[in-house]
């Protein structure tokens, strides 16, 4: 997946409905983020063909917009990288325009849990309109010692990046994001769906969902998404996607929270 600087400027066969934080402007110094930490609702968007990739994901990147390194982790489901239309649990890394890849790849992502996996289905997935939803805690943050990067699943430590892969996020990450992201080869497919394939509709039973958001400041410490400077969404294609979140909608049980997704189609 490409994550661009300047992410409202989508590439060819990419579409974002995303909820993200740049933490410099002109006129402010960098303010380093450490993590990311949401309860990502589970789905299984259908269907998604083999020229196409749709993501559930929490999103980290830093450095100039033709050598940035990035992380990315949560849900997807892509046929031609996984072999079938099952909802996994991917990590993605990249640095530079040449290196980087999905999971166990390549050498970059270390595994250290011995069970549990990059790359696993995640069973059971909610299913439409059904109050027994399904959800998994991702959290990635930066360790202050080592300075490497390491995803927990369900307060699970699965592995780390290693400072060294993806250099540009040693210092932390200027770019936050949470929320959902379609791939696909415009010259021989169509966009596929986001999320359940379903836009937002204020009934959470109903469609793609993440509550409880949090990110790492640059004390290692979790904080609430409450300052809104430079914090917006960004949906790119509201025609085919969109995302509802209120600023002023904190809630006791769900924390700060939103709703995305969306059907694709033909005129995306």
């Amino acid at each position: 997946m490409r994550a661009p600087n300047a992410i409202t400027v989508q590439p060819p066969g990419q579409h974002v409905a995303i909820r993200e934080g740049k933490n410099s402007s002109v006129d402010d110094p960098v303010i380093p983020r450490r993590g990311l930490k949401a309860d990502v609702k589970v789905d299984n968007p259908s269907p998604v063909g083999r020229d196409q990739q749709s993501a559930s994901l929490l999103w980290l990147e830093s450095g100039p917009a033709d050598n940035f390194s990035t992380i990315q982790t949560g849900w997807m489901v892509a046929p031609s990288a996984f072999g079938d239309s099952s909802t996994r649990l991917f990590t993605f890394w990249r640095d530079g325009p040449e290196n980087g890849c999905f999971n166990l790849l390549c050498a970059g992502f270390v595994q250290v849990h011995d069970s549990a996996s990059v790359g696993e289905p995640i069973e059971p997935v909610s299913e439409y309109g059904n109050r027994d939803m399904h959800s998994i805690t991702i959290y990635v943050h930066q360790d202050p010692k080592t300075g490497n990067w390491w995803l927990n699943v369900e307060a699970i430590d699965i592995g780390y990046w290693p400072q060294e892969v993806v250099p540009y996020l040693r210092s932390g990450a200027q770019y936050i994001a949470w929320g959902g992201v379609v791939r696909y080869h415009p010259s021989t497919t169509n966009s596929p769906p986001m999320g359940n394939g379903h836009f937002p509709d204020g009934d959470i039973t109903k469609v793609s969902a993440m509550w409880n958001l949090q990110y790492v400041d640059e004390n290692y410490k979790l904080q609430l998404p409450t300052d809104y400077v430079h914090q917006g969404t960004n949906v790119d294609k509201s025609s085919c996607y969109d995302l509802d979140y209120s600023e002023d909608d904190f809630d006791p049980e769900w924390g700060f929270n939103f709703f995305f997704g969306g059907p694709g189609g033909d005129d995306c």
